[in-house]
């Protein structure tokens, strides 16, 4: 678990799939999705979502609103689709990312 968190962590604005992870860490794909269910509740690409979602938040929280934007921290963070972006983070933080952005 602390090599998958560690992976997350370092590599969450990489484009990366479950697979990808379970390969890195040498772990059968199975393995890694029980353990992460069990140890977390979620299943890995949930977990990699929260991760994305944190990041997120950091980079808004620190950029200038007068110089950043959404769609490009929401990208450098990995994320694909802005609208489903700003809904996930809504719905983890009650507010939307260009709020943040703007606080």
């Amino acid at each position: 678990m602390r090599r998958f968190e560690r992976m997350l962590a370092d590599h969450a604005q990489d484009e990366l799939s479950i697979i990808d992870i379970a390969n890195a860490l040498n772990v059968p794909l199975r393995t890694l999705q029980n353990t992460v269910r069990r140890e977390l509740g979620v299943t890995p690409s949930e977990r990699l979502h929260e991760v994305r979602l944190g990041l997120a938040q950091a980079r808004l929280l620190a950029a200038d609103p007068a110089v950043a934007s959404v769609s490009d921290i929401a990208a450098g963070c990995g994320f694909v689709h802005l609208g489903r972006f700003a809904g996930s983070y809504h719905a983890a933080y009650g507010k939307y990312p260009s709020a943040t952005l703007r606080r």
